[in-house]
Order: C-alpha cells, then structure tokens, then sequence
C-alpha cells in the first residue's frame, strides 16, 4: 500500500469546506429565510405559526423528521458501503456519484417555486431537505470511514482530524459571510428573494466542486486493502451500543450537536431582532467568534498527541 501523502490528505479533506457551507446554510439561515423577519425584506413562502401538535412550525417539523431521517439512514448506508465490492473501492464510488446530489439538494431547499406560503412549497421545502440529509449520508460516511483505512499512524489521523475540522470552519467562516455578500448583491437592485438565492447558488457550485475533487484524485485501492465484513448490520450496531464509552461517546456528541444547533439556527434573530444589527454587520459577531476557534486549532492538536485525546 502507498503511504499517503499531504497533498493527499488535503485533497481528501476539502469536502469539509462544502460541509461546512451547507451546513451554515441549512442551520444558520433555513429557518431565518423561511421565517423572515420584517427588516430582512424577504417575503413569507411557507404556513407559519405551530401546525404541528401547538408546538412545532413547519419548518421545525420538516427539520426534525429530516434527522429521524439521517438518523436511520447513516447505519444502513455505513453497511452497505463496508460491502461494496466496487473495483474501484467501497468508498471513492459513493462519494462520485453523489456529490452533485448533495450539493444541488443543498441549493433546492431555498427555491421554492411559488410566491406565497401553501401546500405546494411545503412539500417542495420537505423532500428537498429529506434528500439532502439522504445525499449528505451517502456521501459522508464513506467519505468519513475512508480516512482511518487510509492512515493507521494515531498522530497523522489528529493531524488529518484537525485539518478536516479547519475546512469545515473556514467553510462555515464563508458562510458567515451570507448577509454582507447578500447586501452586495442588493446594491445592484436584485431582490432580497433573488440575492438570497444567488448567494446560496455561488455556495453550492463551490461545495460540488470541492466535493468532488478527492472522488477523482485519490485512487482508494493504491492505499486501503479492504476486507468486507462478515456480519450483519443488526449484530454491528448491537456491537457497538454493548460497549458503554462507545454510548458515551455517542450521547456526548448529541448534547453538543443539540447545543450548536440552537446557537446557530437563532443567531440571526439574536443579531437582527434583539441587537437591532444589520444583517451586513453581523458578519462582525460571526467573524470573531471564528477567530476563537482557530486560535485554539494548534493547541488543542498539540495537547491531544501529548496528552491524550480523552482529557
């Protein structure tokens, strides 16, 4: 087997700039677009108030069944990308053919196609976001199970870790960036509707095309020998739900993705509604809180090969 190389791992690592544009997309600004506040100028496209048992809206409905969704999905595509018997690896052929879904499906959510709030867009809102948690699954974790195959050395995997998670952040630091491109694009007289979506558009031609690039520049068998797995999916998850830090580690993940998901689907209406900032200006508050981040990147990387990644 080929010993992977930098450049490679780069490559391998730019999807998660993409990620980290949708993701902003989908979790900073979905419920901002589809329920705008008056200064944004957006009109309203979807039913609004809570419709679903007085406590959830649309929107909060759509999303929730959305991770239901990713949530069923991720272990039975993990399966069946472990038994792929592809020539040209388990992982590489997923990660080709649905790249442009994930990134177009991304794109899709925020174009509804009619004017005014009613079944048509709710249903349009609803299968686009359900095929994007299904793209993003299919594309995602064999993407993400590639990486262990592909490097066995523990301090090379921190290294590829901490650099995946750069990509992601400086994606979502593009991200950020949402409502100061969107006021350039006003300036020229588009529409908030209209700059909204170009800016989204210009997002998604990015992200398909780092999503792409690792899916045709890393040839899988020259570093992985893959050996297909000899039990069920069932016996798997039994498997690994048995081991109790495996669990811990599981519901540890839940609690932070919980907490992350309410900072960002709210700060826009923190920054708008209650700080009475302009959307342009909030890329200030998002920058900084960016910038944070990254000045603990060499730290944290640092401490976890000296320390232990547990502490």
């Amino acid at each position: 087997m080929k010993t992977v190389t930098k450049k490679t791992i780069v490559n391998f690592c730019l999807p998660q700039f993409a990620v980290g544009l949708f993701t902003t997309m989908l979790n900073n600004y979905l419920i901002y677009f589809y329920q705008p506040s008056t200064a944004s100028g957006l009109p309203t496209l979807i039913t609004q108030g809570y419709v679903f048992l007085g406590v959830l809206t649309v929107i909060g409905f759509i999303k929730a069944a959305g991770h239901v969704i990713d949530a069923v999905t991720d272990p039975v595509v993990a399966g069946i990308s472990d038994k792929c018997k592809n020539k040209n690896g388990r992982r590489i052929p997923f990660m080709k053919w649905f790249a442009v879904p994930f990134g177009v499906s991304a794109l899709m959510i925020f174009c509804a196609p009619a004017s005014a709030p009613g079944a048509l867009n709710n249903i349009w809102i609803a299968l686009w976001i359900w095929a994007y948690y299904c793209f993003y699954t299919l594309y995602m974790i064999p993407h993400n199970a590639l990486l262990p195959e592909m490097i066995s050395d523990a301090g090379k995997r921190v290294d590829a870790y901490t650099m995946s998670s750069l990509f992601f952040v400086t994606g979502s630091m593009l991200g950020y960036a949402t409502p100061a491109i969107v006021s350039v694009i006003k300036s020229f007289g588009v529409s908030p509707l209209g700059a909204w979506r170009a800016t989204f558009a210009f997002f998604t031609v990015i992200g398909i095309v780092l999503l792409l690039v690792p899916a045709f520049t890393i040839k899988e068998k020259e570093y992985v020998n893959s050996v297909l797995p000899q039990v069920s999916l069932a016996t798997s998850l039994k498997h690994a739900f048995s081991n109790r830090h495996f669990v811990i580690l599981t519901f540890a993940q839940l609690f932070e993705n919980t907490g992350m998901a309410f900072f960002q689907a709210c700060i826009m209406y923190y920054i708008t509604s209650l700080m009475k900032i302009p959307e342009s200006q909030s890329i200030i508050i998002m920058a900084t809180s960016i910038v944070g981040s990254l000045i603990l990147y060499p730290l944290v990387n640092k401490w976890a090969k000296n320390k232990g990644k547990t502490p």
